[in-house]
């Protein structure tokens, strides 16, 4: 995420809300992002329940199934050492790999248990 990058867009989206006709042609972009932001909030939650369907987990169990998952990935990074790969990049690699399979873990287990999802 590039902070400078913020004004180019909000005006691709407000293009986008503008050319779809969910705003007026003549929809500044204040009202274009927020015609874009009720719409996210409408769809995303059904998107995320057609793609993952009913959730028959609980939040705490997402954390251990991505680990699961990923556990190969994270065994592929450390087979790299023995083929000349740096230690110190290895390290870095998996540690964003566990960081990530966490977050987007938690992320995904706290979307699919709100209301909208029930």
């Amino acid at each position: 995420f590039c902070e400078s990058d913020r004004p180019v867009v909000y005006s691709n989206i407000a293009m986008l809300m503008r050319s779809c006709g969910a705003v007026s042609r003549t929809a500044d972009e204040e009202q274009a992002l927020d015609a874009f932001n009720d719409l996210v909030r409408r769809t995303l939650p059904q998107a995320f329940r057609t793609v993952l369907g009913r959730v028959p987990f609980q939040l705490k169990h997402y954390p251990a199934f991505a680990s699961a998952v990923n556990c190969s990935f994270l065994m592929d990074k450390w087979a790299q050492l023995a083929y000349g790969r740096e230690p110190r990049a290895v390290l870095a690699d998996s540690v964003a790999l566990l960081f990530e399979t966490l977050t987007v873990a938690w992320l995904v287990a706290a979307i699919t248990t709100l209301p909208a999802f029930h």
